[in-house]
C-alpha cells in the first residue's frame, strides 16, 4: 500500500494552511499593516505549492535543479583529485557570486521591473544554457508575476534604478 502523506508532505501542508491563514487574517488589517504579511505570505504559499508538486512529480522539478555542490566532478580518490574537486567547486562558487553581484548591479542601474527580466534572461541563456523559447517564456512569466504582485495587487512602486531616474533614499 502506498503512503499518501509522508512527513515532508504533512509539514508542507501544515505550512500552507498556516500561511493561508496569515494571508486571510491580514486582509482585515489596515493597508499599511497587511503589506508585510502579504509580501511574505504569497511567495511562501507559491513555493509551498511548488514543493508539494515536486514531491508528487519529482521529474518535473529536476528540470529546474541548479545546485553548485552537485556540479563538481570530484571523485574523492586521492589528495590531488580531492584538491582539484575543491578548486573546481570554488571556481563554480565564485561564478555564482559573480552572477549575484551582477544581479544587484543590474537592479541598482535599471530597477526591479526592468532588471529582473533582463538578468533572468541573461542567466538562463548564458549560464543555464536554456533554449530561446524556454528563456523567453520563463522570463515573461516571472515578469508578469512580479508586475501583478507588486504593481497591481499591493500597489507598491518598486525601485526604478538610477539610470531610469530613481534616487537612492538617504539614510
Amino acid at each position: 500500500m502506498k503512503k499518501i502523506l509522508t512527513g515532508n508532505t504533512l509539514f508542507t501542508t501544515l505550512l500552507l494552511v498556516f500561511t493561508s491563514a496569515v494571508i486571510l487574517i491580514s486582509l482585515g488589517y489596515a493597508p499599511e499593516a497587511r503589506l508585510t504579511p502579504i509580501i511574505i505570505g504569497i511567495p511562501t504559499l507559491a513555493l509551498g505549492v511548488l514543493v508539494l508538486v515536486g514531491e508528487r512529480y519529482p521529474k518535473l522539478l529536476r528540470q529546474l535543479d541548479v545546485s553548485i555542490m552537485e556540479m563538481s566532478d570530484s571523485s574523492g580518490q586521492g589528495s590531488s583529485a580531492e584538491e582539484a574537486g575543491r578548486t573546481e567547486e570554488a571556481k563554480k562558487l565564485m561564478i555564482m557570486i559573480g552572477w549575484m553581484v551582477g544581479f544587484f548591479i543590474c537592479i541598482y542601474l535599471v530597477g526591479f521591473l526592468v532588471g529582473i527580466p533582463m538578468f533572468l534572461f541573461a542567466f538562463l541563456k548564458v549560464y543555464a544554457q536554456s533554449s530561446w523559447v524556454r528563456a523567453i517564456v520563463v522570463t515573461i512569466a516571472v515578469w508578469i508575476f512580479i508586475y501583478a504582485m507588486f504593481q497591481v495587487l499591493i500597489s507598491v512602486d518598486l525601485f526604478r534604478g538610477v539610470l531610469l531616474g530613481a534616487t537612492l533614499p538617504s539614510f
